[in-house]
């Protein structure tokens, strides 16, 4: 697995627990619009993990509650 995805032309990191920032943010505001429950506070958190991995088993893929490559497609093909 690649440590940043390629979307758009925008390199989107790998995100996991204990990550924070801008792209945490972009994260749960995606989940959020998707109606995925969770905080906006661009923590990386608990909640945030949980969310993710719903969001994997309900696009079938693999639940590492970690987003890479893979989940950012999916996330973002769904806009």
């Amino acid at each position: 697995m690649q440590a940043q995805a390629k979307t758009n032309d925008v390199s989107l990191p790998l995100l996991k627990k204990g990550s924070s920032g801008e792209s945490v943010r972009l994260l749960q505001k995606i989940l959020l619009k998707l109606g995925y429950d969770l905080a906006f506070n661009a923590t990386y958190d608990d909640v945030t993990v949980a969310a993710v991995v719903r969001f994997q088993a309900d696009n079938n893929i693999g639940q590492t509650g970690q987003v890479g490559d893979q989940t950012w497609r999916a996330l973002t093909d769904q806009l």
